[in-house]
Protein backbone atom coordinates (compact mmCIF):
# COMPACT_ATOMS: atom_id res chain seq x y z
CA UNK A 1 0.00 0.00 0.00
CA UNK A 2 1.45 3.51 -0.82
CA UNK A 3 0.52 6.98 0.81
CA UNK A 4 -2.37 7.57 -0.79
CA UNK A 5 -4.08 4.34 -0.81
CA UNK A 6 -3.52 4.40 2.91
CA UNK A 7 -4.97 8.29 2.77
CA UNK A 8 -7.95 7.00 1.05
CA UNK A 9 -8.03 3.92 3.77
CA UNK A 10 -7.93 6.39 6.69
CA UNK A 11 -10.77 8.08 5.00
CA UNK A 12 -13.35 5.92 4.94
CA UNK A 13 -14.26 5.80 8.46
CA UNK A 14 -17.00 3.58 8.86
CA UNK A 15 -14.60 1.02 7.86
CA UNK A 16 -12.04 1.65 10.16
CA UNK A 17 -11.92 -0.24 13.61
CA UNK A 18 -12.18 2.15 16.78
CA UNK A 19 -9.93 2.15 19.43
CA UNK A 20 -9.83 4.24 22.78
CA UNK A 21 -7.11 6.71 23.33
CA UNK A 22 -5.69 4.55 26.66
CA UNK A 23 -6.12 1.81 24.86
CA UNK A 24 -4.01 2.73 22.03
CA UNK A 25 -1.01 4.01 24.85
CA UNK A 26 -1.10 0.56 26.48
CA UNK A 27 -0.66 -0.80 22.95
CA UNK A 28 2.78 1.35 22.18
CA UNK A 29 4.03 0.61 25.45
CA UNK A 30 3.74 -3.07 25.49
CA UNK A 31 5.09 -2.64 21.80
CA UNK A 32 8.00 -1.06 22.84
CA UNK A 33 7.58 1.55 20.49
CA UNK A 34 6.56 4.62 23.05
CA UNK A 35 6.15 5.49 26.60
CA UNK A 36 4.44 8.16 27.97
CA UNK A 37 3.32 10.01 31.33
CA UNK A 38 1.43 13.47 32.88
CA UNK A 39 2.35 15.01 34.88
CA UNK A 40 0.87 17.48 37.58
CA UNK A 41 -0.12 20.46 35.37
CA UNK A 42 -1.31 17.95 32.89
CA UNK A 43 1.28 17.81 30.23
CA UNK A 44 1.75 14.72 29.15
CA UNK A 45 5.26 13.38 28.40
CA UNK A 46 5.96 11.24 25.44
CA UNK A 47 9.16 9.27 24.85
CA UNK A 48 10.08 7.02 21.83
CA UNK A 49 12.88 4.33 21.93
CA UNK A 50 13.79 4.73 18.17
CA UNK A 51 12.81 5.86 14.84
CA UNK A 52 9.01 6.17 14.59
CA UNK A 53 6.92 7.11 11.81
CA UNK A 54 2.75 8.01 12.41
CA UNK A 55 0.28 8.52 10.05
CA UNK A 56 -2.18 10.91 10.51
CA UNK A 57 -5.63 11.71 9.68
CA UNK A 58 -8.30 14.27 10.84
CA UNK A 59 -11.72 14.56 8.96
CA UNK A 60 -13.88 17.79 9.13
CA UNK A 61 -15.90 16.44 11.84
CA UNK A 62 -13.20 16.41 13.89
CA UNK A 63 -12.43 12.81 13.78
CA UNK A 64 -8.64 11.44 14.47
CA UNK A 65 -7.65 8.39 12.45
CA UNK A 66 -3.97 7.01 13.16
CA UNK A 67 -1.85 4.63 11.93
CA UNK A 68 2.12 3.45 12.94
CA UNK A 69 2.06 0.72 9.74
CA UNK A 70 -0.27 0.50 7.37
CA UNK A 71 -3.58 -0.54 9.30
CA UNK A 72 -4.95 2.57 10.84
CA UNK A 73 -7.36 3.02 13.89
CA UNK A 74 -9.91 5.35 14.66
CA UNK A 75 -8.88 7.31 17.96
CA UNK A 76 -11.90 7.69 19.89
CA UNK A 77 -11.76 11.28 21.95
CA UNK A 78 -12.86 11.91 25.25
CA UNK A 79 -16.01 14.83 26.02
CA UNK A 80 -13.22 17.36 27.08
CA UNK A 81 -10.81 16.74 24.23
CA UNK A 82 -14.06 17.09 21.59
CA UNK A 83 -14.79 20.80 23.47
CA UNK A 84 -11.43 22.25 23.55
CA UNK A 85 -10.73 20.72 19.82
CA UNK A 86 -7.55 19.82 19.82
CA UNK A 87 -5.26 16.99 21.85
CA UNK A 88 -4.15 17.41 25.26
CA UNK A 89 -0.79 19.57 25.47
CA UNK A 90 2.48 16.91 25.23
CA UNK A 91 5.49 17.13 24.65
CA UNK A 92 8.24 14.78 23.65
CA UNK A 93 12.07 13.44 24.22
CA UNK A 94 12.81 13.44 20.41
CA UNK A 95 12.57 15.62 17.39
CA UNK A 96 9.33 15.48 15.80
CA UNK A 97 8.79 16.34 11.82
CA UNK A 98 5.03 16.63 10.85
CA UNK A 99 5.19 16.84 7.22
CA UNK A 100 1.64 18.25 6.16
CA UNK A 101 0.36 15.44 3.27
CA UNK A 102 -3.01 16.99 2.38
CA UNK A 103 -5.17 20.24 3.56
CA UNK A 104 -3.96 21.89 6.39
CA UNK A 105 -2.73 21.24 9.63
CA UNK A 106 -2.46 23.58 13.00
CA UNK A 107 -0.77 23.02 16.19
CA UNK A 108 -0.69 25.35 18.99
CA UNK A 109 2.67 26.16 19.74
CA UNK A 110 4.60 28.19 22.85
CA UNK A 111 1.39 29.25 23.19
CA UNK A 112 0.18 30.53 19.39
CA UNK A 113 -1.62 28.52 16.71
CA UNK A 114 0.43 27.76 13.83
CA UNK A 115 -0.93 27.02 10.37
CA UNK A 116 0.86 24.63 7.99
CA UNK A 117 -0.21 24.19 4.40
CA UNK A 118 0.11 21.13 2.13
CA UNK A 119 3.86 20.43 1.52
CA UNK A 120 5.02 22.55 4.16
CA UNK A 121 7.09 21.09 7.01
CA UNK A 122 7.18 21.91 10.71
CA UNK A 123 10.04 20.70 12.91
CA UNK A 124 8.95 20.87 16.78
CA UNK A 125 12.04 20.40 19.09
CA UNK A 126 12.27 18.07 21.79
CA UNK A 127 10.43 19.16 25.48
CA UNK A 128 8.42 21.97 23.40
CA UNK A 129 5.22 21.98 24.76
CA UNK A 130 2.46 21.63 22.01
CA UNK A 131 -0.38 20.08 21.10
CA UNK A 132 -2.71 19.54 17.71
CA UNK A 133 -6.35 21.19 16.30
CA UNK A 134 -8.64 18.54 15.81
CA UNK A 135 -11.99 20.85 15.01
CA UNK A 136 -12.62 22.04 11.71
CA UNK A 137 -9.71 20.26 10.27
CA UNK A 138 -9.42 18.24 7.15
CA UNK A 139 -5.69 16.42 6.32
CA UNK A 140 -3.41 13.68 6.31
CA UNK A 141 -0.41 14.60 8.05
CA UNK A 142 3.08 12.23 8.39
CA UNK A 143 5.04 12.77 11.66
CA UNK A 144 8.99 11.75 11.64
CA UNK A 145 10.16 11.07 15.03
CA UNK A 146 13.74 10.89 15.62
CA UNK A 147 16.11 11.26 18.98
CA UNK A 148 18.13 14.44 19.02
CA UNK A 149 21.46 12.51 18.32
CA UNK A 150 20.23 11.56 15.06
CA UNK A 151 18.55 14.57 13.57
CA UNK A 152 21.50 16.79 14.17
CA UNK A 153 23.97 14.53 12.95
CA UNK A 154 21.76 14.11 9.57
CA UNK A 155 20.39 17.45 9.28
CA UNK A 156 24.25 19.00 9.63
CA UNK A 157 25.56 15.72 7.18
CA UNK A 158 27.11 16.45 3.62
CA UNK A 159 27.95 20.35 4.04
CA UNK A 160 31.45 20.08 2.54
CA UNK A 161 32.30 24.09 1.72
CA UNK A 162 29.43 25.04 1.19
CA UNK A 163 29.21 28.56 3.84
CA UNK A 164 25.98 29.31 2.53
CA UNK A 165 23.65 25.84 3.26
CA UNK A 166 26.50 25.52 6.78
CA UNK A 167 25.41 29.31 7.90
CA UNK A 168 21.94 28.60 7.23
CA UNK A 169 22.05 25.00 9.01
CA UNK A 170 23.36 26.49 11.96
CA UNK A 171 21.07 29.11 11.63
CA UNK A 172 18.63 27.22 12.03
CA UNK A 173 19.45 24.63 14.73
CA UNK A 174 19.79 27.65 16.90
CA UNK A 175 16.49 29.08 16.09
CA UNK A 176 14.89 25.50 16.97
CA UNK A 177 16.41 25.68 20.57
CA UNK A 178 14.91 29.36 20.56
CA UNK A 179 11.99 29.27 19.07
CA UNK A 180 11.23 25.40 20.29
CA UNK A 181 9.93 24.74 16.23
CA UNK A 182 11.04 25.89 13.02
CA UNK A 183 8.74 25.86 9.47
CA UNK A 184 9.48 25.35 6.27
CA UNK A 185 6.71 26.84 3.37
CA UNK A 186 7.37 25.17 -0.52
CA UNK A 187 8.52 28.06 -3.00
CA UNK A 188 6.04 26.46 -5.71
CA UNK A 189 3.07 23.99 -6.20
CA UNK A 190 5.67 20.64 -7.07
CA UNK A 191 5.24 18.64 -4.06
CA UNK A 192 9.37 17.28 -4.03
CA UNK A 193 9.20 15.35 -1.16
CA UNK A 194 5.98 13.69 -1.28
CA UNK A 195 7.90 10.89 -3.08
CA UNK A 196 11.31 10.91 -0.63
CA UNK A 197 9.07 10.94 2.37
CA UNK A 198 6.79 7.85 1.12
CA UNK A 199 10.17 5.83 0.10
CA UNK A 200 11.19 6.40 3.91
CA UNK A 201 8.05 4.82 5.14
CA UNK A 202 8.25 1.93 2.97
CA UNK A 203 11.62 1.81 4.06
CA UNK A 204 11.08 1.67 7.70
CA UNK A 205 7.47 -0.76 7.59
CA UNK A 206 9.69 -3.22 5.02
CA UNK A 207 12.40 -3.56 7.33
CA UNK A 208 15.06 -4.70 4.63
CA UNK A 209 18.33 -5.27 4.89
CA UNK A 210 20.00 -2.09 4.28
CA UNK A 211 17.24 -0.13 4.97
CA UNK A 212 18.82 2.48 7.62
CA UNK A 213 21.25 3.13 5.47
CA UNK A 214 18.46 4.28 2.85
CA UNK A 215 16.75 5.56 5.41
CA UNK A 216 19.25 7.97 6.92
CA UNK A 217 20.37 8.88 2.66
CA UNK A 218 16.93 10.00 1.88
CA UNK A 219 16.66 11.74 4.96
CA UNK A 220 19.71 13.67 4.45
CA UNK A 221 18.39 14.55 1.16
CA UNK A 222 14.36 15.74 2.47
CA UNK A 223 16.61 18.17 4.45
CA UNK A 224 18.93 19.30 1.23
CA UNK A 225 15.68 20.02 -0.23
CA UNK A 226 14.17 21.85 2.82
CA UNK A 227 17.28 24.48 3.31
CA UNK A 228 17.59 25.00 -0.35
CA UNK A 229 14.00 25.39 -1.95
CA UNK A 230 11.72 25.90 0.82
CA UNK A 231 11.06 29.12 2.51
CA UNK A 232 12.40 29.60 5.59
CA UNK A 233 11.64 32.19 8.49
CA UNK A 234 15.33 33.73 9.71
CA UNK A 235 16.11 36.66 11.73
CA UNK A 236 16.96 39.76 10.34
CA UNK A 237 20.57 39.63 11.16
CA UNK A 238 20.81 36.22 9.99
CA UNK A 239 19.55 37.08 6.47
CA UNK A 240 21.83 39.77 6.33
CA UNK A 241 24.57 37.47 6.95
CA UNK A 242 22.89 34.63 5.06
CA UNK A 243 23.05 37.17 1.87
CA UNK A 244 26.64 37.71 2.97
CA UNK A 245 27.57 34.60 2.37
CA UNK A 246 25.18 33.93 -0.59
CA UNK A 247 26.78 37.28 -2.97
CA UNK A 248 30.21 36.36 -1.94
CA UNK A 249 30.21 32.44 -3.45
CA UNK A 250 27.71 33.78 -6.50
CA UNK A 251 30.54 36.76 -7.03
CA UNK A 252 33.63 33.62 -6.49
CA UNK A 253 31.05 31.91 -9.01
CA UNK A 254 30.96 34.06 -11.72
CA UNK A 255 34.97 34.66 -11.73
CA UNK A 256 35.42 31.01 -12.54
CA UNK A 257 32.65 30.68 -14.71
CA UNK A 258 32.53 34.19 -16.76
CA UNK A 259 32.48 32.59 -19.44
CA UNK A 260 28.89 30.51 -19.51
CA UNK A 261 27.32 32.38 -16.72
CA UNK A 262 23.52 33.33 -16.65
CA UNK A 263 21.30 33.99 -13.68
CA UNK A 264 19.52 30.55 -15.18
CA UNK A 265 22.56 28.96 -13.81
CA UNK A 266 22.66 30.69 -10.46
CA UNK A 267 19.18 29.49 -9.90
CA UNK A 268 20.65 25.88 -11.18
CA UNK A 269 23.69 25.92 -8.57
CA UNK A 270 22.33 28.00 -5.76
CA UNK A 271 18.60 27.30 -5.86
CA UNK A 272 17.21 31.23 -5.30
CA UNK A 273 14.82 32.72 -7.98
CA UNK A 274 16.20 34.73 -10.50
CA UNK A 275 14.64 37.60 -9.61
CA UNK A 276 16.44 37.34 -5.62
CA UNK A 277 20.00 36.95 -7.27
CA UNK A 278 19.15 40.38 -9.06
CA UNK A 279 17.99 42.35 -6.09
CA UNK A 280 21.09 40.34 -4.26
CA UNK A 281 23.65 41.14 -6.87
CA UNK A 282 21.75 45.02 -7.35
CA UNK A 283 21.96 45.19 -3.50
CA UNK A 284 25.70 44.37 -2.85
CA UNK A 285 27.85 45.32 -6.39
CA UNK A 286 25.21 48.45 -6.89
CA UNK A 287 25.33 47.21 -10.71
CA UNK A 288 22.92 44.77 -12.24
CA UNK A 289 23.66 41.18 -12.88
CA UNK A 290 24.52 41.68 -16.58
CA UNK A 291 26.88 44.78 -15.31
CA UNK A 292 28.46 42.27 -13.10
CA UNK A 293 29.39 39.53 -15.59
CA UNK A 294 30.62 42.06 -18.04
CA UNK A 295 32.95 44.13 -15.66
CA UNK A 296 34.36 40.19 -14.74
CA UNK A 297 34.70 39.43 -18.35
CA UNK A 298 36.46 42.67 -19.65
CA UNK A 299 38.28 42.24 -16.54
CA UNK A 300 39.49 38.75 -17.78
CA UNK A 301 40.11 39.88 -21.03
CA UNK A 302 42.32 42.92 -19.86
CA UNK A 303 44.56 40.16 -18.04
CA UNK A 304 45.02 38.15 -20.81
CA UNK A 305 45.71 41.16 -22.87
CA UNK A 306 48.61 42.13 -21.15
CA UNK A 307 49.87 39.02 -19.80
CA UNK A 308 49.90 36.33 -22.82
CA UNK A 309 50.13 36.90 -26.43
CA UNK A 310 46.61 35.09 -27.46
CA UNK A 311 45.19 36.96 -30.34
CA UNK A 312 42.48 39.26 -29.77
CA UNK A 313 39.57 37.14 -31.39
CA UNK A 314 40.80 33.81 -29.17
CA UNK A 315 40.29 36.22 -26.04
CA UNK A 316 37.25 37.54 -26.88
CA UNK A 317 35.63 34.32 -27.82
CA UNK A 318 37.65 32.83 -24.10
CA UNK A 319 35.69 35.17 -21.86
CA UNK A 320 32.28 34.18 -23.35
CA UNK A 321 31.53 36.93 -26.22
CA UNK A 322 30.62 35.89 -29.54
CA UNK A 323 30.00 39.41 -31.35
CA UNK A 324 33.16 40.83 -31.32
CA UNK A 325 31.83 44.16 -32.38
CA UNK A 326 29.86 43.97 -29.50
CA UNK A 327 33.31 43.30 -27.21
CA UNK A 328 34.90 45.80 -28.73
CA UNK A 329 32.08 48.36 -28.23
CA UNK A 330 32.26 47.54 -24.41
CA UNK A 331 36.10 47.30 -24.48
CA UNK A 332 36.52 51.18 -25.50
CA UNK A 333 33.61 52.04 -23.30
CA UNK A 334 35.24 51.39 -20.62
CA UNK A 335 38.88 51.88 -20.90
CA UNK A 336 38.13 54.31 -23.92
CA UNK A 337 40.97 52.87 -26.00
CA UNK A 338 41.13 49.54 -28.21
CA UNK A 339 42.11 46.11 -26.37
CA UNK A 340 44.92 46.34 -29.11
CA UNK A 341 45.83 49.88 -27.69
CA UNK A 342 45.43 48.42 -24.37
CA UNK A 343 47.82 45.71 -24.52
CA UNK A 344 50.12 48.06 -26.37
CA UNK A 345 50.17 50.61 -23.57
CA UNK A 346 50.58 47.86 -20.90
CA UNK A 347 52.79 45.92 -22.56
CA UNK A 348 55.31 49.47 -23.37
CA UNK A 349 54.93 49.98 -19.69
CA UNK A 350 55.98 46.48 -18.60
CA UNK A 351 59.40 47.12 -20.96
CA UNK A 352 60.09 50.37 -19.39
CA UNK A 353 59.55 48.51 -15.92
CA UNK A 354 62.36 45.86 -16.91
CA UNK A 355 64.61 48.15 -18.10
Amino acid sequence: MNLMELYKTMSDINSIPKIDRNIMEQLLHSDGIAMSSTDKEGVTHILIKSFVILFWRTTSDSKVVTSLDFSPSLVMQDEEQLRAGMTPMHRHDYIEIAYVAKGEFSQLIAGEKRTFSQGSICIIDKNSEHADFIKDQDNFVIFICMKEDFFDELFLAELDDNNVQQFIRRALMKQKSLRQFLQFTPRDEQDVLFPLIEQVAKEKFENRKGAKYIIKGLIIRIFDILTRDYDINLTSTQLKRMNELLYSEVEEYLRKNYKDASLKELTKRFHFQQDYFARLIKKHAGITFSELLRKIRISKAEELLVNTRMPVTSIIESVGYENRHHFYNIFFELNNMTPEQYRQKHWDRSQDVSE
